[in-house]
């Protein structure tokens, strides 16, 4: 049995508090306006994490290593700085902006394993990634993939 969000927390929020650590994410991403009903699967080095359904004003990021995800609109506004355009824009649909989030996360020491993300959707964790929260809030937690953890 997979655990939905609330068991997540349930269970590991504790974890995550007492022994993680916080990040800051640092880098400049690409980012556009969502149509709404857009899926976008969210691929990393090791394959697919999620899939996510954009609503009415959410984005998409796409981060340098060419993972892209559904943020809502006003969690990407409290996370994300406009910059503006920058060689890597790869069309005219996105512009740049820095990151300025912040998370606690703790190494998934555990064996490979699914549950519900925050939004509603199956969510892979694999040994080596990161079981992350956000800060201050901690009312989630997400998977981010080792590899783009370290990105």
């Amino acid at each position: 049995m997979k655990m939905n969000q609330k068991e997540m927390l349930e269970k590991y929020l504790p974890e995550i508090k007492s022994k993680g650590k916080d990040y800051s994410k640092k880098v400049i991403v690409l980012a556009r306006p969502a149509t709404i009903e857009e899926k976008i699967d969210t691929i990393t080095s090791d394959g697919k994490e999620t899939t996510n359904t954009a609503k009415e004003g959410d984005f998409v990021v796409k981060n340098p290593t060419g993972e892209e995800y559904i943020i809502k609109g006003d969690l990407f506004k409290k996370r994300y700085d406009y910059v503006g355009t920058t060689d890597f824009r790869s069309d005219g649909k996105w512009e740049t902006y820095k990151a300025k989030g912040k998370c606690r996360a703790i190494v998934w020491e555990h064996e490979q394993m699914s549950f519900v993300a925050s939004w509603g959707e199956e969510m892979v964790i694999k040994k080596g990634d990161m079981l992350a929260t956000t800060i201050p809030e901690m009312n989630e937690v997400y998977r981010i993939a080792a590899k783009e953890f370290d990105a």
